[in-house]
């Protein structure tokens, strides 16, 4: 590598004073370089002096001027050139008939060269720009080219430069094309750009301070209509709405406005005489008391969670004065074009364009000189320091907001643009006829006020986060074409077990409405997975707490800042909670702040006692009411030392906790009526939002695999499952210490006990663990006679269960009723009717032998076979999305 080569490094690495050696040195060396490296020494001299130019432009002088002067200098090689200076070059001039152009440098999301008109050198136009052939702006070649004017290509402009936002490219790479105004491509190229951090906002979990909506009506009945039912169907039912009739003239506005009167969160003022829109507005903020505020327009049609969209934007900064929305007609703040001509295409409709937005935007939130009032949300605290809109210089409107919004910036407030919430508005009617004079006095009144307003507003015209925020809009718009489904978030603690597989099953049979999003907390990681058919989980987000959900408070709020981003970020339509445990209490109330449909899973009894399973310390079944034997029950899942005295103490407070934490959701779900029962006896919860939906289960043939029996023999007891106490362990190991004769052999299809592994019994065979897929292979080797579910608390639901049934055994089962029901029922086996074992072990010996010699075993589980016939998974999905859309 040269000296020059070697001074061009230290230089982009900022080790100027080392640049300056070796750019002397190199001089030394080749004295017919000195013109040529006097320039860059002068800038690295420069660099060394504090607060001097920016170094991004410097080294693009470095380059311009070595470009130029290569031309004469031969002892200069061209790789060199690209190699140090210019890492992308293009390597010919680009012409038309017309235009004549270079591609000079593309590196780190910066574009340079220059483009004229070959006709007329000095025009100057724009370059249409397309990254990965959508639409994402403009630039007009208006930089100065001396070297242009001494080629006579131009009067002296004609350069142009083109900087992307580092956040275009956090997907990877993207296809840049340029285009001529003739529309024909001047250049083509690929471009990626690597930073260490990109500027994507987080929203922070702060601001929930309550939020007032103010709508001024004048006339516009069917507007009026349209947006009270969208803010009816798309805003929180605690959300305060403010309607103002400024004295209409249509009494068909009177009409609406009465049917409104039964909406509960609705108030509704009428002004005697017209006061126009700025006082009304006035009124509103008043009537709102110390609430935020969101300013919208009559002719304003809001989306799924517009507001709750403003109110994470304003978390963003600490001093935001205002939030604006994007629209389809706003002005400067619309998009995917700027102006009033954005339609959607055919067959799109106005919720599906706001969630396709919502998805595709990058949370750029951009900060710009004032909001716009057809939908402004402003902060109470902007308001109580600089005051209300001026009233008095704008009656009627237009103007007011940019006047407020100018007095906030100027206290050191802040407007920003929500890009991630899509508002629909009908522009041309929110001031009527009269719209072109008002725009025009109230903008004279603003520049007068404020000079630098003109300069200020060019932002939007020429900010890359804002041009950036069009272009995923405009993405937004092919996205919208396909099928939308809305995103359902499925919240799980265990990875084994039931309740994981059901929920799975549970997801991808609900995936053709919609899409499947899993988030698992073990207390210590938080994971985010997009699930997709056919492919394991991607692994979307994850987190490491620093430190563990705490189990006494059952909150962490470093989690609740971190499930709050994601909410916000991947816009949930609602939020299944499977099981709370190791979740931080505050999951329910989140999903409600985020807009999302919150809906509670009871698969066992944590919400009752933190036990889970209602043992208490003898191993007594106690259905919730604490029993009279000494000593305290065992946590599960937090560790026995997790909680003080549980019982008859410190579970009263615990179900205080989770009745507050459940209070959000808006409604309930368990497996069966008596689990539904155990849990309303304990918790307060609203009985007519609890629903029972029994577990669905697939099977792809159904078998018949009971072992025929003749008299002496050994009755075979299939028992799947992980066998634990719970599970029955100790009922078995009794059943076989009574077995004298020799009857009975118990055959383990899963995992047991410690106890249980250590009981060795020559007629107790443990044939380890099973995929629920290979479970009928496994019994066709076993050759059971009969199942058997030997629980001892009374489990919200039972696979085994369903599982023994579909390969023809019948099964005993004890007393506790989501089993005995069950078998009732389809009188497809035998309940155990006490926890006496001598009349356990009577039915094991006597009474199924007997009846299985009398083939009645047949007949019994023909009505099990049509009952799990009829309760698929698809059945089960079926029910969980009339709750999920509240078809209930």
């Amino acid at each position: 590598m040269s000296l020059l080569s070697k001074g061009n490094v230290a230089f982009r690495e900022k080790e100027f004073q080392k640049a300056i050696q070796l750019y002397e040195s190199a001089i030394a060396e080749n004295p017919d370089l000195k013109e040529l490296i006097d320039i860059n020494l002068s800038i690295a001299k420069d660099r060394l002096i504090p607060n001097t130019r920016d170094l991004k432009q410097d080294a693009f002088r470095i380059n311009e001027n070595l470009i130029e002067s290569t031309k004469s200098k031969p002892t200069i090689r061209s790789e060199e050139l690209s190699r140090t200076s210019i890492p992308k070059q293009a390597a010919k001039v680009y012409q038309t008939s017309v235009y004549e152009g270079r591609l000079e440098m593309f590196q780190d999301g910066m574009v340079v060269g220059w483009a004229v008109n070959r006709n007329n050198p000095s025009s100057i136009f724009d370059l249409d720009i397309y990254v990965d052939d959508v639409y994402f702006g403009k630039n007009k070649n208006s930089l100065s080219r001396a070297d242009l004017k001494r080629h006579k290509k131009s009067a002296g402009k004609g350069g142009y430069k083109i900087v992307f936002p580092p956040e275009m490219f956090i997907g990877g790479s993207r296809r840049i094309t340029l285009k001529w105004p003739t529309g024909d491509d001047f250049a083509n190229f690929e471009m990626e750009a690597k930073y260490d951090k990109v500027n994507c906002f987080t929203p922070k979990l702060k601001n929930n301070r309550p939020i007032s909506i103010i709508v001024p009506i004048y006339n516009a009945a069917e507007d009026v209509k349209t947006c009270i039912k969208r803010l009816q169907r798309f805003t929180s039912s605690d959300t305060d709405i403010i309607l103002i009739n400024d004295a209409s003239t249509d009494k068909e506005v009177f009409e609406i406005l009465e049917k409104s009167k039964q909406i509960k969160n609705i108030r509704i003022f009428h002004n005697e005489s017209n006061l126009g829109f700025t006082r009304t507005v006035n009124k509103g903020i008043a009537l709102a008391g110390t609430n935020d505020v969101v300013l919208l327009n009559s002719d304003a049609r809001v989306t799924p969670r517009w507001l709750e969209g403003l109110r994470a934007a304003a978390s963003i900064y600490p001093k935001v004065a205002t939030v604006t929305p994007m629209s389809d007609r706003a002005g400067a703040f619309s998009a995917p074009k700027i102006g009033n001509d954005n339609d959607l295409p055919d067959g799109v409709s106005e919720e599906n364009y706001a969630v396709a937005f919502r998805r595709a935007s990058l949370g750029l939130y951009p900060t710009v000189p004032t909001g716009n009032g057809f939908c402004l949300y402003i902060n109470r605290q902007c308001l109580n320091e600089i005051g209300t809109l001026d009233e008095e210089a704008f009656p009627r409107g237009y103007g007011e907001e940019n006047d407020f919004c100018m007095r906030a910036r100027s206290k050191g407030w802040l407007n920003i643009i929500d890009d991630r919430t899509y508002v629909f508005h009908d522009r041309n009617k929110s001031f009527g006829e009269a719209k072109t004079d008002l725009m025009a006095a109230g903008r004279k009144i603003i520049d007068e006020r404020y000079p630098d307003y003109k300069k200020s507003t060019s932002v939007f015209t020429n900010n890359p986060l804002i041009n950036l925020a069009r272009y995923c809009a405009l993405s937004a718009m092919k996205e919208a074409k396909s099928s939308i489904l809305p995103r359902g978030l499925f919240v799980i603690s265990t990875l084994t077990g039931g309740t994981p597989q059901t929920n799975r099953d549970l997801m991808l049979s609900v995936s053709k409405e919609v899409e499947p999003w899993l988030l698992h907390c073990d207390a210590k990681v938080m994971s985010l997975y997009k699930i997709r058919i056919g492919h394991d989980g991607e692994l979307v987000e994850r987190h490491v707490l620093s430190h563990e959900v705490d189990p006494l408070t059952h909150i962490s709020h470093e989690y609740d800042q971190v499930l709050y981003s994601w909410l916000t970020k991947y816009d949930y339509e609602f939020v299944h909670i499977r099981h709370l445990a190791w979740h931080s209490l505050n999951l329910p109330k989140l999903g409600k702040l985020c807009g999302a449909r919150v809906f509670n899973s009871f698969h066992d009894y944590y919400t009752v006692c933190p036990t889970v399973k209602l043992l208490d310390n003898e191993r007594n079944f106690c259905s919730g009411n604490c029993t009279n034997t000494g000593g305290d029950c065992t946590p599960e899942l937090w560790g026995g030392d997790a909680f003080p005295k549980l019982k008859d103490s410190w579970v009263y407070r615990w179900r205080e906790k989770l009745e507050e934490a459940l209070a959000p959701c808006d409604a309930f779900i368990t497996t069966h009526l008596s689990a539904k029962d155990i849990i309303l006896k304990h918790l307060k919860i609203d009985k007519k939002k609890f629903y029972v939906i029994p577990h669905g289960r697939d099977f792809k043939k159904i078998y018949q695999l009971a072992e025929p029996y003749k008299d002496g023999d050994v009755l075979k007891v299939l028992v799947p499952g992980n066998i634990s106490e719970a599970k029955g362990s100790e009922i078995i190991s009794s059943i076989l210490n009574m077995d004298d004769k020799a009857l009975i052999e118990f055959h383990i299809l899963g995992r047991v006990s410690a106890s249980l592994g250590q009981f060795k019994h020559p007629r107790l065979i443990i044939h380890g663990e099973y995929k629920r897929e290979n479970f009928a292979e496994h019994v066709k080797k076993i050759k059971p006679h009969i199942g058997a579910v030997l629980s001892i608390w009374n489990e919200t639901w039972c696979h085994t269960l369903t599982e023994l049934w579909s390969v023809g055994l019948p099964v005993v089962v004890t007393e506790y009723q989501t089993l005995s029901q069950r078998v009732k029922e389809s009188g497809a086996g035998w309940v155990l009717e006490s926890t006496d074992l001598l009349k356990a072990y009577e039915i094991f010996t006597d009474i199924v032998p007997r009846d299985i010699v009398n083939k009645r075993q047949q007949i019994l589980l023909k009505s099990a076979f049509e009952n799990i016939a009829n309760n698929t998974n698809n059945r089960m999905a079926e029910n969980y999305l009339r709750v999920y859309f509240d078809r209930v």
